[in-house]
């Protein structure tokens, strides 16, 4: 195990957990590549979870990072009445496991919760994410994130500050 390595995208996700609790959404968005790709899937059945964005449905799907910053502007003026109010949220991540790649890139796992308030009503969601990692400076930008929903059964507005 590289000590340091852990350390170091420990305290990247847990920097990106805060930006997005703070609704820093200008430096959240920077920590995506601009190819990067952000997708959701949608539960099959009980245990199988849709595989293709292209051919099968996703809670969210935005092939690069334009659709990350789309979002990120109908929430700033406006036009994304179902994030109005925003909620506060709490997002908590664990069981961080990386496998380093060939080309110095990395594949993250961990597991993630995200508890939040809105409309005076607490709600939470949680689930396992998969990030594909690149350098960059003296960090990373995520050139991928697939996330799994566990608990689905979606009460309330779903949106990527969720996640």
């Amino acid at each position: 195990m590289n000590a340091p390595l852990q350390y170091q995208i420990e305290q990247f996700f847990y920097r990106k957990s805060e930006l997005c609790d703070a609704q820093d959404w200008d430096a959240y968005v920077q920590l995506f590549d601009p190819q990067s790709e952000f997708h959701l899937p949608q539960w099959d059945s009980e245990h199988v979870y849709t595989r293709d964005p292209k051919r099968e449905m996703s809670l969210i799907y935005y092939a690069n990072r334009s659709g990350l910053e789309d979002r990120v502007f109908r929430l700033r003026t406006g036009k994304a009445a179902s994030a109005t109010p925003m909620p506060r949220t709490l997002h908590l991540i664990n069981n961080v496991r990386i496998a380093e790649q060939a080309d110095g890139c990395l594949q993250v796992r961990l597991n993630w919760h995200t508890l939040f308030y809105r409309l005076a009503m607490s709600e939470q969601f949680y689930g396992h994410a998969t990030y594909s990692l690149k350098p960059h400076g003296d960090s990373w930008l995520i050139t991928r994130k697939h996330a799994l929903l566990l608990n689905d059964t979606i009460n309330s507005v779903l949106d990527f500050y969720h996640l």
